[in-house]
């Protein structure tokens, strides 16, 4: 198997869990250490999770001093201000904070700690609440769109054990212009991912989701 053998080579296996944090199943028991995001699930200015199964994380050597959380925390501020006013001004303020802030994860590969908000609402946060809410929106989203012409959910239930991040649809036509329709309705869906920048005519299927998919 690809693992074992780049495991029998001494590389370090590392694998992203961010979209499936919530979720319970069992997990792939090789790798060395699991990464994810917590910013993406929650609305905090910045949070990771690392974990390794065998080893130790020496948490002495992480610095704290970063203005990326304030950075981060001011465009989640101006964004609630304007989801709440719809002024564009305010939007094009906090885009430009978190591309800033984007930036600085580039070009700073230090390891810092999370800023004691972000840590304190994580700490608060009813988790088993979260994941609940998530799966009947998941199935809310599910039911309704299932007999809508030009869009087809990915999936259209959700096991026990999973907790989804989003509902993927696949849309035949004009996604683009639907999307920003549903922007004018103050409903943000991003696209996960966007192509890559090298040719997919050697993989069609691949093609076909990349162009067609919303989250």
């Amino acid at each position: 198997d690809v693992i074992d053998n780049l495991a029998a080579e001494s590389t370090i296996i590392v694998e992203d869990v961010t979209h499936t944090l919530f979720s319970s199943y069992p997990r792939f028991e090789k790798n060395d250490y699991y990464i994810a995001s917590v910013r993406k699930w929650f609305g905090v200015p910045c949070g990771g999770m690392l974990a390794a199964p065998n080893r130790t994380i020496d948490s002495s050597s992480l610095m704290n001093e970063s203005t990326f959380p304030a950075i981060r925390l001011k465009a989640l501020w101006l964004k609630s201000q304007y989801l709440k006013g719809g002024e564009q001004d305010l939007k094009s303020s906090y885009l430009s904070l978190f591309e800033q802030a984007e930036r600085m994860l580039e070009s700073d590969m230090g390891s810092y700690k999370i800023d004691i908000l972000s840590e304190t609402i994580l700490k608060t946060v009813d988790h088993d609440l979260i994941v609940n809410k998530r799966k009947s929106n998941f199935m809310l989203l599910a039911d309704g769109l299932a007999s809508m012409s030009g869009a087809r959910g990915v999936f259209s239930d959700v096991p026990a054990d999973v907790c989804p991040m989003f509902f993927p649809i696949l849309i035949d036509r004009n996604r683009n212009q639907i999307r920003q329709k549903l922007s004018q309705e103050k409903i943000y869906c991003p696209i996960h991912w966007p192509g890559p920048k090298h040719s997919l005519n050697h993989f069609e299927k691949a093609s076909e989701i990349y162009n067609t998919i919303l989250s």
